[in-house]
């Protein structure tokens, strides 16, 4: 006959710790799980292109909306497309006439 140990003291318990969120989260202990503060946010995240990061709770770029840019453009990391990368300075001329840009 074998011996069989019989634990008595056994429970479920949740690994994860409020400490385990970051700033933008909230521990939920029902559910055992860190969720984004600001929900807000993630309802307004349904652009094309862009998805909502529940790790960071942040609105993403899709890594499919991301593209090579030509040359003096850059990628818009809040806006998920091409961008100038120099804008011309617009002139700023003074109420005496003088032009300030030059």
């Amino acid at each position: 006959m074998a011996d069989v140990e019989k634990h008595i003291r056994c429970r479920c318990e949740c690994t994860l710790k409020p400490s385990s969120c970051n700033r933008q989260q909230k521990f939920v202990k029902d559910d055992c799980r860190c969720i984004c503060r600001d929900d807000s946010k993630m309802k307004r995240c349904s652009s094309k292109g862009k998805f909502w990061d529940s790790e960071s709770c942040q609105c993403r770029c899709s890594m499919l909306s991301r593209r090579m840019c030509s040359t003096g453009f850059y990628y818009d990391l809040k806006r998920c497309n091409a961008d100038e990368a120099f804008r011309p300075i617009p002139r700023l001329i003074r109420q005496d006439g003088w032009d300030m840009t030059e």
